[in-house]
């Protein structure tokens, strides 16, 4: 059966040069130090951190000391069959990594994903085409660890129309990187002021519309080194530098050589490095989890056991359609002391994408009392109710919601105003069906 997410463990020296359309990559350094260049940016990944290489991205890793690395992969177009969104999606590299790159996170959430991660090694059923594992990881990936989140909250995601018209920009941006691109032409191609584009990528990318296009730029040329045999000179027009000199320069800055000397030094290279046993793996992982702070039990929810119990039943060949599937906001939190207790959305993600796939009819019940325990979910890592609403629901915007229906639980008149406000949102967004119950 195919998978959508496979790892391996290597103990590993240095790798060649590779760049993959098809799979999104995680390293996960167990042990020792790894230095990473993806594409202009070098990265010194340590213990208990977590690297993530987009697809169509040239990497090199290599370590002086014989580092132990988890590599997942996730094969994009298979998982996007759940996770539309995957096809999509820019990554961050340093997603698991503080500011000054000093150290691991030590949160709630990023303890949970490097958990699930390494729970994968050990799945008791990796033949699956998308483990429990998986699932955790893939729904965690696509809530979290995207460049689209804004970097000021936990939760709060691009809208669909921003998210939407930036890659737009971006696609039309790698189709004509051959050609002479201007911040007024790019705007005016994006039906957008030249004001607002600038702002846009500032705020995105933490760079000038220049400096992002220059990256791209140069990374296109560095594989079309690796990966073609054209000439230096085709690599410039294709890349569109129109002065050779310039080009030169800048390549030097970026990659430290010339781009001759460059594809003589990477194009050949080997890779030196060891894929571990499962066995010799699992002698390892207690020390990991130990070193780590990591979890050794699945992530689990009230929420998720009602994906679980779906999934049995549809397994069963039992006709779902007449189901109405229902959700609470409480159900966000879990009911068992002895479970891990940060539950952030994934548990109604995997619900979401189930209700989706095979068009069950979904009512959600969302208690406007739960506001009152803004900082009781904040401590236990759950979803408040503005999170809930505006970015787990509404990120499956492009999806025909006629079959969902929303009941806005109230006790009061300023709850009633506060659900008003949400059921003129919800409609907005194209579920017509929202009620204000008392």
């Amino acid at each position: 059966m195919e998978q959508w997410v496979k790892t391996k463990v290597w103990r590993m020296k240095s790798t060649a040069l590779f760049v993959s359309d098809i799979y999104l990559t995680l390293l996960f350094v167990l042990k020792g130090t790894m230095t990473a260049k993806i594409g202009t940016e070098m990265e010194i990944v340590q213990e208990g951190q977590l690297l993530i290489i987009n697809r169509h991205k040239l990497c090199n890793c290599f370590s002086t000391e014989g580092s132990i690395v988890q590599v997942i992969e996730i094969d994009v177009e298979k998982a996007s069959r759940v996770y539309p969104e995957m096809n999509d999606m820019i990554f961050q590299a340093a997603s698991l990594r503080k500011e000054d790159h000093s150290d691991a996170f030590t949160s709630d959430r990023d303890r949970i994903f490097l958990s699930d991660c390494l729970n994968l090694i050990v799945e008791e059923n990796p033949e699956s085409p998308l483990s429990v594992q998986g699932d955790f990881i893939l729904s965690l990936l696509c809530l979290e660890y995207t460049i689209f989140n804004n970097r000021q909250g936990q939760y709060q995601f691009m809208s669909q129309e921003k998210k939407e018209r930036l890659l737009q920009i971006l696609n039309y941006i790698q189709e004509h990187l051959q050609d002479r691109l201007t911040l007024h032409q790019t705007a005016k191609q994006a039906k957008i002021t030249p004001q607002h584009l600038s702002t846009l990528f500032k705020e995105i990318f933490l760079q000038s519309f220049t400096d992002v296009i220059m990256k791209m730029r140069l990374e296109r040329a560095e594989t079309l080194l690796f990966k073609s045999n054209l000439s230096i000179t085709e690599i410039i027009m294709e890349c569109g530098f129109s002065d050779r000199k310039y080009f030169y320069r800048c390549f030097h800055e970026a990659f430290g050589c010339t781009p001759l000397v460059w594809r003589k030094r990477w194009k050949p290279a080997k890779r030196y490095a060891e894929e571990l046993s499962r066995e010799a793996v699992e002698v390892l992982l207690p020390e990991f989890r130990k070193k780590f702070g990591l979890f050794e039990k699945p992530m689990d929810s009230m929420i998720y056991r009602k994906v679980k119990q779906l999934k049995k039943m549809r397994q069963k060949g039992l006709d779902l359609t007449k189901l109405i599937v229902t959700v609470d906001l409480s159900e966000t939190l879990l009911s068992e002391q002895d479970t891990i207790q940060p539950l952030m959305l994934f548990g109604y993600d995997q619900l979401l994408r189930y209700v989706v796939l095979y068009e069950l009819e979904l009512r959600i019940r969302l208690p406007l009392s739960f506001l009152k325990e803004t900082e009781k979910a904040k401590q236990c890592h759950a979803v408040t109710i503005e999170s809930f609403v505006t970015q787990s629901l509404l990120r499956f915007g492009r999806t025909p919601l006629t079959r969902w229906r929303a009941e806005l639980l109230v006790r009061n008149e300023a709850e009633i105003q506060e659900a008003e406000k949400i059921r003129e949102h919800l409609l907005g967004q194209g579920i017509t069906d929202v009620s204000v119950l008392f």
